[in-house]
């Protein structure tokens, strides 16, 4: 057996589409309370805690408020799928 890469994968065989519907740069502290929910997180601070463990040995901590790509999408569903073939 070998390894093949996702891209190369059929999309009937995919688990879930993902349509991007909007992507811009922002600064990290202008991340919402709903937007922290979006991302999994019960509040804001526990975002912070998880960007810090994450980033903040890298220089790039909360305090420092560096700048990231925000990739919004949505799930396509089937109907969808179908209508654009």
């Amino acid at each position: 057996m070998f390894w093949l890469s996702p891209l190369s994968m059929p999309r009937e065989y995919s688990r879930i589409t993902l349509e991007i519907t909007d992507i811009r740069c922002e600064r990290i502290k202008s991340i919402s309370a709903g937007d922290c929910l979006a991302e999994g997180y019960e509040s804001i601070g526990k975002f912070i805690d998880e960007w810090d463990r994450l980033n903040a040995k890298l220089g790039y901590g909360w305090e420092s408020n560096p700048w990231v790509w925000v990739i919004e999408f949505k799930k396509v569903t089937e109907v969808e799928q179908q209508h654009d073939e």
